[in-house]
């Protein structure tokens, strides 16, 4: 790790690999409760959250090559850049259920192996098909509101110099007071054997919403024979 951050390089996949392995180690040691076995609806709950998290994951990734490529098309007479992998995204919704995701990634060329900060912002318009996209490098060091965290506010992206729209959007309310929640990435990767805690989480969201589903079912076949609901 010391060695890609001193060369600007990404992790191997060796290096990753043992470093997980280190990881999954010294948590299964620290596991001390056996975690519940998932009910039918939590699995199904989990596997939701799975899929969403994949279509973003696809969405936003097609459309940084794609905003790449025309990168490059815009800056003939630099090197062809490709995506190498997504830092950070941060969503923000607008009018007519518009969709803004502001997104920082790792972009190298085929000449070198270093990599170089991006910045994007890929709109999904439900309205007005023509938003602007943006797509930009950013200048070293990377300290235009980087992983800054206060009691009443938080962001953890890095913006272009003239950013003052983007941080009064991107400002995450509730800062220091608001980091203890779950995260989608920790359903994603969700571990029986050592999320113990967010397991009991689950067993409860599934408990939760099968009983609302059975609530549900219950209105509708009253509806349906013609008894008043209250």
């Amino acid at each position: 790790m010391i060695s890609a951050t001193a060369n600007n390089t990404a992790l191997s996949y060796e290096s990753l690999t043992e470093i997980y392995n280190i990881l999954r180690e010294e948590t299964r040691k620290a596991v001390t409760l056996p975690a519940p076995k998932l009910c039918r609806m939590a699995v199904s709950i989990l596997t939701r959250k799975r899929e969403a998290y994949a279509h973003q994951q696809s969405f936003i990734r097609g459309r940084i090559e794609q905003l790449l490529l025309e990168y490059a098309r815009r800056h003939p007479s630099e090197t062809k850049y490709d995506l190498d992998f997504i830092c950070g995204v941060a969503v923000t919704l607008t009018g007519h259920q518009d969709q803004c995701y502001h997104v920082n990634f790792m972009a190298a060329t085929k000449s070198t192996s270093k990599n170089t900060l991006f910045f994007a912002e890929v709109w999904w318009a439900y309205q007005d098909q023509s938003k602007p996209s943006v797509c930009c490098p950013l200048p070293q060091p990377y300290t235009m509101g980087r992983c800054y965290y206060g009691q009443e506010s938080a962001r953890k992206l890095a913006y272009p110099d003239d950013s003052i729209d983007y941080f009064s959007r991107d400002i995450t309310h509730g800062g220091l007071d608001d980091t203890e929640g779950i995260l989608n990435t920790d359903f994603l990767y969700f571990d029986s054997e050592r999320d113990v805690g967010l397991a009991k989480v689950l067993q409860r969201m599934g408990k939760k919403e099968e009983v609302m589903q059975r609530s549900s079912t219950g209105r509708r076949a009253e509806w349906t024979a013609g008894v008043p609901l209250c």
